[in-house]
């Protein structure tokens, strides 16, 4: 898929999936960076990218706000979330993910390790 992304840098895409989606990164230093995506309607977490991270639900922890599109999540409690366009949301790790409408997004992370 062709990005429209406007960040610098490349599609950090895992390999073979760069037609499904486009993640481009700030990076703003000490750990804070915002991740510019675009994941076109069909991908699924289980199925894209748990061959690779091999884990049995994604363990990271999300925090964004959806532009267009939609997602539905299921977490590993079996409880359901759906995120329409406009929204923020948290994710906390243990979830499954699905792309129902091509979708546009930012998402946030403060990686930055307190001592």
């Amino acid at each position: 898929m062709a990005c429209t992304c406007k960040f610098d840098g490349d599609n950090k895409a895992p390999a073979g999936l760069e037609e499904l989606m486009c993640v481009k990164v700030g990076d703003h230093g000490e750990g804070k960076t915002v991740a510019m995506m675009e994941v076109k309607k069909g991908w699924k977490w289980s199925e894209h990218m748990k061959p690779i991270v091999k884990t049995d639900s994604c363990q990271k922890a999300h925090f964004g706000v959806l532009m267009s599109g939609k997602i539905k999540v299921w977490m590993d409690d079996k409880s359901e979330l759906t995120i329409e366009a406009g929204q923020s949301y948290y994710i906390p790790p243990g979830h499954d993910a699905e792309a129902l409408e091509d979708i546009k997004g930012f998402e946030f992370a403060d990686n930055h390790a307190t001592k």
